[in-house]
């Protein structure tokens, strides 16, 4: 059993375009250094031009969310040692080392996992960097330099136009690294035995150009792979990723959207997620139930909801709020695509008083010294009126007193 499903993703970031469709698709094939990778390896990125992504990207908070997300500790130290090594910033590092084009790959699990960063580099800098790092000369092969950095324990490898980097307890990686960059500057260097072969980059590449590339097998009981391709103009993310999973890890979902009001957004949040509806309650849904005693949306409701669910995430300024706390507090919003508009209004003109009120019952419960809310009259609201309801003083009840 497989299945294949498309995923368009549009992710605006705070201080941005109006439209997301401005986003241009690059020209650049980020699955290109494919071709020096062997085939069985299980992790592969790409990052084309990485020192302008990390010009756009460092102070904005979803840098700050990708680095804690992605970046172990343990290669934070060890990037941040080798940077104070070089006399530079570990910013500056990052766009010296990586900010043309840079490949990381890896292949096994632990405890024999092995991996590979990959970047281009211009010779006369990579000879300064090994100069200035004082490694170990090691024998040379495949018409490339090695090098031993002793105090993170990696090989390096200098020649055809890249820096090779390895775990030196685990070489097999870097050797057939090396012996595909050997063997493509060759006239009869062929890509057959190489990542670049697979049928899944095949598919990969027809998503078009972006600066970052990704593919990954799964692990443990779930075959078969996924990926996808990633630009941005700082403003816009622009992420289209397809899976072929085997058993399949969900429903075949296939939409083709409009993605136009996110652009609306811009100055709403700090990031609006587009995402195919959950047919099941979610974590928000069964809180609310088990606190309140009924469902956040029941299921009447939910069998006129449409194919797409709107998630914007925010921020406010604790300082003014009741009472007030010097920190930033996040908000989060979810809107929900219908099937009949007027039908969805008389549902929840009906459902939500109730919900309400049933929040109320366990403030008081709780011990919340709480004022009657103050709920609208649906038939005195025009139809396209929106609704509105305060409960600020209720949730003390559910979140006990923090911010």
């Amino acid at each position: 059993m497989d299945w294949l499903a498309t995923l368009i993703l549009t992710v605006t970031l705070l201080g941005g375009r109006t439209d997301p469709t401005s986003v241009v698709p690059s020209t650049v094939d980020p699955f290109s250094a494919a071709r020096h990778v062997p085939a069985a390896v299980r992790v592969f990125l790409h990052v084309e031009d990485g020192a302008t992504l990390h010009g756009l990207l460092a102070d904005r908070p979803i840098g700050a969310t990708m680095t804690d997300d992605f970046v172990s500790d343990a290669l934070m130290t060890q990037w941040a040692t080798l940077a104070e090594t070089l006399r530079l910033a570990p910013g500056t590092l990052v766009d010296e080392a990586l900010g043309r084009s840079a490949t990381w790959v890896m292949r096994g699990s632990a405890p024999d996992q092995e991996w590979v960063v990959l970047t281009a580099i211009a010779p006369a800098d990579g000879q300064r960097m090994l100069h200035t790092l004082r490694t170990r000369i090691q024998p040379a092969r495949d018409h490339a330099q090695i090098h031993l950095l002793p105090e993170q324990d990696w090989l390096i490898g200098l020649g055809h136009g890249h820096v090779i980097v390895a775990p030196r307890q685990h070489p097999g990686l870097f050797n057939e690294v090396l012996q595909h960059l050997d063997r493509a500057d060759q006239p009869a260097g062929r890509a057959a035995d190489t990542l670049l072969a697979d049928p899944a980059l095949t598919e990969l590449r027809k998503l078009g150009g972006g600066r970052i590339g990704y593919f990954i097998r799964p692990q443990g009981l779930v075959g078969g792979w996924s990926g996808g391709v990633l630009d941005t103009d700082g403003a816009i993310v622009r992420w289209e990723h397809l899976s072929k999973l085997d058993p399949p890890a969900t429903a075949i979902v296939e939409h083709a959207w409009n993605t136009s009001i996110i652009g609306t957004l811009d100055d709403v949040g700090l990031a609006a997620f587009a995402e195919p509806l959950r047919t099941a309650p979610d974590l928000m849904s069964g809180f609310v139930e088990e606190m309140v005693g009924m469902p956040l949306l029941p299921a009447d409701i939910r069998a006129n909801l449409g194919a797409r669910q709107l998630t914007v995430v925010g921020e406010t300024d604790g300082r003014d709020e009741t009472p007030a706390t010097d920190m930033l507090l996040p908000t989060v919003a979810r809107v929900y695509e219908v099937r009949d508009g007027a039908l969805a209004r008389r549902q929840l003109d009906t459902h939500v008083p109730r919900l309400l009120r049933a929040m109320e019952d366990v403030a008081r419960r709780a011990g919340e010294a709480v004022a009657p809310l103050t709920l609208p009259t649906p038939t005195m609201l025009a139809k396209d009126e929106p609704r509105h309801v305060d409960v600020h003083a209720l949730t003390g009840a559910f979140i006990e007193g923090s911010p």
